[in-house]
């Protein structure tokens, strides 16, 4: 089983045939798309490609209604989803700072190390 996107037929948003209006053609020109019909991509697959049982089915009414289930699931969910969020967020910033008190420690041990070494030099040995 292969899903494409592939050109409506219908008459969608004002536009002429193919679905979309002018802003969706030119949505796709800029973007590089090639969108077909069914009936081209169906011809192209069986005669180009040499496939064979060619079925071309029209899902957009379930893409649709998935679309517009997890929507309404977000909008039911939607404080529990801001409150992971936020508690994800200050996870990340509590990491932050500590990695910034582990930078901040290896740059005082950084510069505490020479001057260390360096008063040990000084020091004299005695046995």
């Amino acid at each position: 089983m292969v899903t494409e996107y592939l050109r409506g037929s219908a008459v969608r948003d004002g536009g002429g045939g193919g679905g979309g209006g002018d802003g969706w053609r030119r949505y796709q020109e800029r973007r590089g798309y090639k969108l077909w019909g069914r009936e081209k991509y169906q011809k192209v697959l069986e005669e180009e490609v040499g496939f064979a049982d060619v079925r071309v089915t029209d899902i957009t009414g379930d893409l649709v209604e998935a679309l517009m289930r997890e929507e309404r699931e977000m909008e039911e969910n939607k404080e529990e989803f801001v409150k992971v969020s936020l508690g994800l967020l200050l996870l990340m910033l509590l990491l932050l700072l500590l990695m910034l008190v582990l930078l901040l420690l290896m740059l005082v041990v950084l510069l505490l190390l020479p001057l260390t070494l360096f008063l040990l030099l000084l020091l004299p040995v005695s046995v």
